[in-house]
């Protein structure tokens, strides 16, 4: 029997959610404070962990970030229960504190129910087949992710297309069929739907422990974190459609769809930029939260923060198709390895593009090497025709770097990067949007 850990200091969803578990034949551990909770973990450690956000001391994200220091809890799957789903805080819990899962209050016990099995199914994958990668050839990752984000989009449209829930699972289940075919897998649908909605709703399938070798044909499409979340996204709109019975959705379930639609993308994102290893998670949350803080302080009327947000955070990810040798080359780069990372902008807007609702940051992750004087790339624009957007975040892209430490040298003393910002003003940087930033950072203003 697979062990939940509860820990919430609602006693009443508490104790409703340890009946609800319990009806479904899993072992439930509660815990009202995050001290019990670490003690329960130590002692009998669970197969997955729900934890709300705002419990006493440790708080929920604090035992995530204790059990990711330790190797024999740090790949328990851990669902966040959350009032608040701000862009914010759904990306800093993916990459701050390695969140697999967000439900957001009030939510459907059964829409539960269906995510927590999926993070199972795909814990016990990851078990079954070492294969799956953190990393990826040069090339091959750009591939899996591109056509992943067209999977993503496609459903995302498909479920807010006011089709019935029976036809909702069915194109879902076209694509499925096409994710299988593009990995030259061949294998019987129906019989693998079946084993599906059966290893998702009963239980005694979902005894991972006992059906290892019954199941490991299962596992086969996995390849890698992209196909792991990919593959819960797909299962988790198969199943709650099937839970319909051809009825439409409702608008409840049709949001909670798209916020799980969202939070898959961003943690396919995320997942693929870790998987490339250009820079680290901890330098693009910096970026991501400078812009919003310097742009929330300017109040410029057209900008979105939350498309700033993304922008800056996701600025590189085009970088996944530029050969690792040549951006942790340590050495001068020649001219075709300086040419292959010029393109990396055009490899984040192709694949941004791909995501109707992501269309809108590509500025940043396009643009942010232009310069002022048209001497950047890729496409050699000057002046006002660089979105501003993309003209403040160069500036800030080049303090973030000159003061963070480097593999091969250390990070930039303040009279260094003002030497540097006075020579580059109205060269690369616009002159007064240069000034304002430096004025508002001598002021304190910005961190």
């Amino acid at each position: 029997m697979l062990r939940l850990l509860i820990i919430d200091n609602d006693q009443n969803l508490l104790y409703g959610l340890d009946a609800f578990f319990k009806r479904e034949k899993f072992e439930v551990m509660i815990a009202s404070n995050g001290e019990s909770a670490l003690e329960i973990i130590q002692t009998n450690p669970p197969d997955l962990i729900i934890s709300a956000v705002m419990i006493p001391s440790p708080n929920g994200y604090d035992i995530k970030k204790i059990l990711n220091q330790n190797t024999s809890y740090q790949d328990i799957p851990f669902i966040i229960l959350t009032t608040r789903s701000s862009l914010l805080d759904i990306l800093n819990g993916i990459v701050r504190y390695q969140i697999d899962d967000f439900i957001t209050k009030p939510f459907d016990p059964t829409d539960l129910l269906i995510q927590v099995k999926l993070l199972l199914l795909c814990s016990k994958a990851k078990m079954l087949h070492p294969s799956i990668q953190k990393t990826s050839q040069d090339g091959l990752l750009f591939q899996h992710l591109s056509k992943a984000l067209e999977m993503i989009n496609e459903i995302y449209r498909i479920q807010n297309s006011h089709l019935t829930a029976k036809q909702i699972q069915a194109s879902a289940t076209a694509l499925y069929v096409d994710f299988l075919q593009s990995k030259d897998i061949q294998v019987d649908l129906d019989e693998h739907l079946l084993k599906v909605r059966d290893h998702l709703l009963d239980q005694e399938l979902v005894d991972f422990r006992n059906q290892t070798l019954k199941l490991n044909k299962f596992y086969s499409p996995f390849e890698s974190e992209v196909d792991c979340n990919l593959m819960q996204l797909f299962f988790y709109h198969f199943m709650i459609a099937g839970l319909n019975d051809g009825e439409y959705l409702s608008d409840f379930q049709i949001k909670k769809m798209n916020a799980k639609n969202f939070f898959s993308c961003l943690s396919i994102l995320n997942t693929a930029l870790e998987m490339a290893n250009h820079e680290s998670s901890q330098h693009r949350l910096r970026l991501a939260n400078l812009i919003h803080q310097y742009s929330r302080h300017i109040k410029y009327e057209k900008f979105d923060l939350e498309q700033l947000y993304l922008g800056a955070f996701f600025h590189d990810l085009g970088m996944i198709n530029v050969p690792r040798d040549n951006y942790q080359k340590m050495g001068k780069l020649s001219q075709e390895e300086f040419a292959e990372i010029k393109e990396h902008p055009l490899y984040a807007s192709e694949l941004l593009s791909k995501i109707d609702y992501l269309k809108p940051i590509i500025p940043i992750p396009l643009y942010h090497h232009e310069r002022w004087n048209g001497s950047g790339y890729p496409y050699g624009l000057r002046e006002e025709a660089i979105p501003i957007e993309a003209r403040i975040f160069s500036i800030l892209d080049s303090w973030v770097s000159m003061t963070s430490p480097r593999i091969f040298r250390s990070a930039f003393g303040w009279e260094d990067v003002a030497v540097y910002f006075e020579k580059e003003s109205g060269i690369s940087f616009q002159k007064d949007l240069l000034e304002s930033f430096t004025e508002n950072l001598l002021a304190g203003i910005l961190e």
